[in-house]
Formats: structure tokens, C-alpha cells, sequence
């Protein structure tokens, strides 16, 4: 195997911590009642739905049930809040654990590596920098800038061709079961699932180094 790719959130990224904990930082600075503190992080989560409800829907709910200071408020509540988040939610993203390790060892392993994710473009280039990963990968394919979304074959492709390599020698990992796991099966490539249930015959890891041991095919890596 030639190459590697990797979703990024709750593979590579651990969303769910730098997203609560954003959350909890959010309320403390804007919201009027700080013993709503928790409810309001827990609220912000659920809603988020793992990030499959984009802000904005989420805002509109949390300002019908949480007050926030009176310099906030109006019409423009609920895109002052979005705004607030797009400016310093990337700052606390948290790197998944190993994920640093992993591609660095990849990499000094002249293993081809590169990002695929559905997406804002915005945020999640946002994300990779601020854990450092631009520096390690060779590729980043966001769904947003290419129009076409896991699990469709097209995105697979797309991150293919900028690394230069054919599915039938590059791993992917990731955590959803079928935007991963059968997008990059339907793709051709070899699926890792992370985390995540997965069909027959596709390898499970429980953590990312564990994509530095696996053997297969001779040796996968």
C-alpha cells in the first residue's frame, strides 16, 4: 500500500471534546444565566446532532430556550452567534489521540497521505491547521469545494488523483459506517472502520495507531 487517507472528524479530529468544550467557553462569555452553563453545553450537542445540523438551525433553537447579555440579542442574534463560532471554534479543536504520531510516522515512512472530509471548507481547513496537520499531509479534499460528498465515488476519486495513487493500494479510515466504511468500499479502496460498526470481512481499529500495525495484503504499510 502506497497511501493512506483519513476522515477528519472523530477520526483524526475529536470533535465531540473541542466542540463541548467550545460550547461551554461560548456560554460563558455570552450567555446571561452561568448556572445554565452545563445545560446549555449538553443542549448545544445534542442539537449539533455530531455535526449534521449546520449552525445556524442550532442558534435559532438555543436562543428560544437560553437568555444571552443584552449586548447580544435582536434580529441579528442568532448570526451574531454563528459568527462567534466560526471565528473561535477551530481554536479548540483536539487532535484524536495518536493522530499527530500517525502521521508523522507515515510520513517518515514515505507513506502518501491526505484528508477527506465533508464539510465547510472554512472550518475544516480551519481545524487541520490548527492541529497542525497541513504540514504532514499531501492532500486535502473538503466536500464543499468539490461539490460531491462522501459517500459518493467521485470524492474518493478526487482525493485519488491528487495523491497520485489507485484505490486498490490506498487504506482509508474513518469512523462512519457508511459515508467511510462503504463509500471507500464502493470506491475501491480498503476500508479501516474506526470506532465503528463495520460489514464483514473490514478490519476494525479501536485506536489510530493501530493503522500503523496492520498487516495485510503482504503488509499494508
Amino acid at each position: 500500500m502506497r497511501a493512506v487517507l483519513f476522515d477528519l472528524d472523530g477520526t483524526l479530529h475529536d470533535r465531540a471534546s473541542g466542540l463541548a468544550a467550545f460550547a461551554r467557553d461560548q456560554f460563558r462569555r455570552l450567555g446571561s444565566d452561568l448556572d445554565q452553563l452545563d445545560k446549555f453545553t449538553s443542549r448545544f450537542l445534542e442539537l449539533d446532532a455530531s455535526g449534521k445540523v449546520w449552525k445556524t438551525e442550532v442558534y435559532a433553537q438555543l436562543s428560544k430556550e437560553f437568555e444571552f447579555k443584552r449586548e447580544l440579542g435582536g434580529d441579528d442574534l442568532v448570526d451574531e452567534l454563528v459568527d462567534d463560532y466560526l471565528r473561535f471554534y477551530p481554536g479548540f479543536a483536539v487532535p484524536m489521540a495518536d493522530a499527530l504520531h500517525v502521521l508523522e510516522t507515515l510520513k517518515a515512512r514515505q507513506i502518501k497521505v491526505g484528508i477527506l472530509s465533508n464539510g465547510r471548507s472554512d472550518l475544516q481547513r480551519a481545524v487541520i491547521t490548527a492541529l497542525g496537520f497541513d504540514r504532514l499531509v499531501a492532500a486535502i479534499v473538503i466536500s464543499e469545494e468539490v461539490g460531491v460528498r462522501k459517500p459518493q465515488r467521485a470524492i474518493f476519486d478526487i482525493a485519488l488523483e491528487q495523491l497520485a495513487v489507485n484505490a486498490a493500494e490506498t487504506i482509508f479510515v474513518g469512523d462512519d459506517p457508511v459515508a467511510d466504511v462503504e463509500g471507500a468500499l464502493q470506491a475501491g479502496l480498503y476500508p479501516l472502520a474506526f470506532n465503528c460498526l463495520a460489514a464483514a470481512g473490514v478490519i476494525r481499529v479501536s485506536a489510530l495507531k493501530q493503522v500503523l500495525e496492520v498487516q495485510l495484503m503482504k503488509g499494508v504499510i
